[in-house]
């Protein structure tokens, strides 16, 4: 729940910082919570901390995307 989330981009330097190269993050957002435009921010700042976008994935009820560190 990262719209829970005082500081998005620290969030996501942190969480590529964790992950393996190449390693996988499931971004998922309730679309009742979360607008379209918000999420894309999101997404936006997973991007500008170095996530490269894998995907989108449909979950029932929320807006998804899988993002993957670069090797």
């Amino acid at each position: 729940m990262a719209h829970e989330v005082a500081e998005p981009k620290r969030l996501f330097a942190e969480i590529l910082a964790a992950l393996k190269p190449g390693g996988l993050l499931l971004l998922v957002e309730p679309r009742m919570h979360v607008s379209e435009g918000y999420f894309a921010e999101m997404v936006a700042d997973a991007e500008s901390a170095g996530f490269a976008r894998q995907g989108e994935e449909a979950i029932r009820l929320s807006r998804a995307v899988v993002l993957r560190r670069p090797a």
